[in-house]
């Protein structure tokens, strides 16, 4: 449907900017032009928009504080393993974008993906010692998966109904009587 949109936006916009045996002032063909723009832009940031929310969630307090938490220790067991230190501040600061993400008003879901892929790469190397760590990373990703799921339980807005159109003026009352009463007069006492 946002296609078909798109493509008679366009095509009225074309139609604008044609020049067919008509004079038209540039300002004309630069007011049209700037329509256009402005309309492919608005349509390019909602696009993007919904993109966004698709990948990324909304937390409450409560998940918030669990998952920073979960950080938390799992900080310490990265502390307590016996890793190189490019290793370890490459986790720290993963952890440390996560944490960003989490305390953000939506959750970046990407920020996750990357903490959990460096932790499982960390143990396939042969640290074993971060295993507890994987199984807090995927209590982490149970809460956001939680939060999610909640999210798209929801229900959405109704879809736009037709608008109806504006109905006719009603008809208006007659004008008042232009009769004055008698006990008025025209003029003005000081």
């Amino acid at each position: 449907m946002q296609r078909d949109t798109r493509q008679n936006r366009n095509d009225r916009a074309t139609g604008a900017l044609r020049l067919v045996g008509a004079m038209i002032s540039d300002v004309d063909v630069w007011r049209a032009a700037n329509l256009l723009i402005k309309q492919h832009s608005t349509d390019a940031a909602l696009v993007a928009a919904q993109v966004s929310r698709r990948n990324s969630v909304g937390l409450d307090g409560n998940t918030k504080a669990k998952i920073h938490e979960y950080i938390q220790k799992i900080r310490t067991t990265i502390e307590a393993a016996a890793l190189p230190d490019e290793k370890r501040d490459a986790l720290y600061r993963k952890l440390d974008r996560l944490i960003l993400e989490v305390d953000k008003a939506r959750t970046d879901l990407q920020s996750m993906g990357a903490v959990y892929i460096a932790i499982c790469d960390t143990i396939g190397q042969g640290f074993t010692k971060l295993e507890p760590v994987r199984r807090m990373i995927n209590s982490v990703a149970a809460l956001m998966g939680r939060a999610q799921a909640d999210e798209e339980a929801l229900p959405a807005l109704p879809r736009a109904t037709e608008r109806k159109p504006l109905e006719a003026p009603r008809k208006q009352l007659p004008p008042p009587a232009k009769s004055r009463p008698s006990d008025l007069d025209d003029e003005i006492p000081f």
